[in-house]
């Protein structure tokens, strides 16, 4: 704290836990508040930020409040270069939603690879998920809230994290290639998140009262995996209609029957309560892939969900494959009867593969 309040006075700080300080002028922000996302307090954190930080840290910020589904997506992409240069990092308002809405924009631009050399990114925790704000603040032994994030923006630290490049086989046999920053679900823990929205007004509640929900009336799933494992990655991604030798890599694989979820973690946190990984730090060079196999009985079913609040609970579980890889591929088995979900966002179900890339993305924090 010491230490925030010389950076207030002087601009200038010392590296601490990681990370690289970063010198400090009169320095503007885009700030992008979705203001309905979780129990609708994206403002009032926003203002509670400006008054607590920004206001008495040399800081401004052009403000952008979001009225639509993928308004932040539409401003981002259209944002002239010069602009966009200007800012000393932008601020996204809301939940893992907004992120994901500001990378697909930067995504849709000519200069995408340099704003994302470039870039900042700070996240203030006002969603119901808030997965990759929770892992940030937690690296840096914070709790997950305004004035935290405040005080890492203020401070002026940058960490390189990894994202992990997908491409989607869809319906007519094309490709669609996203990005992710939090995780790939399919399964139970997908349905839970995507079929609970309804109950938005929760809180982070909703994930407990529709997963209990969800355990008692469990289904069950099959595909067809193959992975590369740490440190073994091919070169590119092969097409994902060819042999995934193609390219190269020391592909594994094999058929998983009667699971219950499939889970590729970019980051140790997928929400503010679930830690699934103690072993995943932010520059980590590899993804973490989870299998979650069939429980023999509803009281195993509901203890194991249960302990997905506790601390790597899932790579102690015996009903758990655990694997560091640097690629995947996931080729369903049957007829679609639940989600697939990237950074609680749902997406077409089909054949889905997915690589690592490391140092793509500069986080405040």
């Amino acid at each position: 704290m010491l230490d925030w309040l010389a950076f207030l006075a002087t601009g200038k700080v010392s590296p601490e836990n990681g990370g690289t300080a970063i010198q400090a002028g009169v320095r503007k922000c885009l700030v992008i508040v979705n203001p309905v996302s979780g129990t609708k307090k994206g403002m009032e954190m926003f203002n509670e930020l400006k008054a607590d930080v920004l206001d008495r840290s040399n800081m401004t910020a052009d403000v952008v409040v979001t009225t639509h589904s993928a308004h932040a997506t539409e401003y981002i992409a259209q944002l002239d270069a010069a602009t966009l240069d200007s800012y000393y990092a932008i601020v996204c308002v809301g939940g893992d939603g907004i992120l994901y809405e500001v990378l697909t924009g930067i995504h849709q631009r000519a200069d995408k690879d340099h704003v994302l050399q470039t870039a900042r990114i700070a996240i203030l925790p006002a969603g119901t998920g808030n997965g990759l704000a929770k892992s940030l603040t937690d690296q840096k032994y914070e709790a997950c809230d305004v004035k935290s994030v405040g005080h890492l923006l203020a401070k002026g630290y940058e960490s390189q994290g990894k994202l992990m490049r997908l491409q989607v086989k869809q319906s007519d046999g094309t490709v669609q290639e996203r990005t992710s920053f939090l995780s790939l679900t399919w399964g139970v823990i997908s349905d839970i998140d995507l079929d609970s929205e309804v109950f938005r007004w929760m809180g982070a509640a909703r994930f407990d009262v529709y997963g209990l929900y969800r355990t008692l009336n469990m289904k069950t799933y099959s595909c067809k995996l193959m992975y590369c494992e740490r440190f073994s990655p091919p070169r590119v991604l092969p097409d994902i209609n060819l042999d995934v030798n193609t390219n190269g890599g020391d592909w594994k694989e094999f058929v998983v029957d009667k699971f219950i979820s499939v889970i590729v973690l970019v980051v140790p946190w997928i929400s503010m309560s679930t830690k699934l990984t103690n072993c995943l730090p932010l520059d980590s060079n590899y993804l973490k892939l989870i299998v979650i196999k069939r429980y023999l009985s509803k009281w195993r079913q509901i203890r194991s969900m249960l302990a997905f609040d506790s601390i790597s609970s899932v790579e102690r579980n015996r009903d758990t494959v655990v694997i560091d890889c640097d690629a995947f591929r996931i080729l369903p088995k049957g007829v679609p009867n639940t989600y697939m979900n990237v950074d609680g966002e749902k997406i077409h179900y089909g054949d889905i593969q997915g690589q690592i890339v490391r140092n793509a993305i500069n986080y405040c924090a």
